[in-house]
């Protein structure tokens, strides 16, 4: 791969901080340019803030495709069929199935980036009965943590104690989960199986994923294996600004303007201005 190619590609971490050069996908009608056609700065560029997608490289036609994780999991009989009869099926086939080494199955730095910046994310279980429930989980910023390249895991904090996820994940240990950053039109979606685990007082994990200074109780740790990812393009989402962002940015602009008076009362008085 040339030099300049492999610095912009996502990089893989281990457990020991080794950092290896992978390609990444997304599946939006297999655009890879789509965050920069929405005008989302990309990671060395101006205006890119952290939190959000890498820059995705396209992937030449004589460049050989290969797996996607999350696509193995999610495309289905019936979804390949849905994919067939709206005339994507080919494409997709074409760009992220084949008998090469997968992707989107472990975590690199630019989900570790974007996963550390988010303050809340969407889960999903499915009970024994078959249905699904969808769960906000919030908590301080970057709450859920990436402990390595297959792992996330993330403290339960005390809520309604309906329990709903909990027990579901009891005979079902599959999540969905979707993390969004609206400020930058960006959304990553992860498949992986949870282990849900009491935490106790002198328990280490604890220390990893309690943040102190949080006013909430935690009760548990629930610990995600990933097994796929995938980024989505930026269409249709709302672009939102949280309110902590919009009063710091009003606080900058205030003490400028509060300089920019000061500055002016210390010049010397002009000759008045004729009348």
């Amino acid at each position: 791969m040339h030099a300049d190619v492999a610095s912009r590609q996502p990089r893989e971490v281990d457990l020991h901080g080794t950092a290896v050069a992978h390609a990444t996908r997304h599946s939006c009608k297999i655009r890879n340019s789509d965050f920069a056609l929405a005008g989302i700065p990309q990671q060395g560029q101006p205006g890119h803030s952290g939190g959000h997608a890498a820059h995705v490289q396209r992937r030449s036609p004589t460049e050989p495709a290969m797996p996607h994780a999350f696509a193995d999991i999610a495309f289905t009989p019936s979804v390949k069929a849905a994919q067939q009869r709206d005339g994507s099926r080919a494409g997709y086939a074409r760009n992220f199935e084949s008998n090469a080494e997968v992707v989107s199955d472990r975590l690199g730095e630019a989900e570790a980036e974007f996963i550390a910046a988010q303050r809340s994310f969407y889960m999903a279980t499915v009970s024994e009965t078959g249905w699904p429930y969808l769960q906000h989980r919030g908590g301080p910023r970057g709450f859920l943590k990436v402990l390595d390249a297959k792992t996330l895991g993330f403290a339960d904090y005390a809520g309604n104690r309906q329990f709903v996820s909990v027990g579901n994940l009891a005979v079902n240990d599959r999540v969905a989960m979707i993390l969004m950053d609206y400020a930058h039109r960006t959304r990553l979606k992860i498949l992986g199986r949870v282990s849900v685990r009491d935490l106790e007082p002198d328990d280490t994990l604890r220390n990893v994923l309690v943040d102190p200074a949080y006013r909430a109780r935690p009760q548990r740790a629930m610990i995600i294996t990933v097994e796929g990812f995938d980024w989505n393009c930026p269409q249709h989402i709302p672009m939102r600004i949280d309110a902590e962002d919009v009063q710091r940015a009003l606080d900058e602009r205030d003490a400028r303007i509060a300089e920019l008076e000061a500055r002016l009362a210390r010049r010397p008085a002009g000759p008045p201005i004729p009348g």
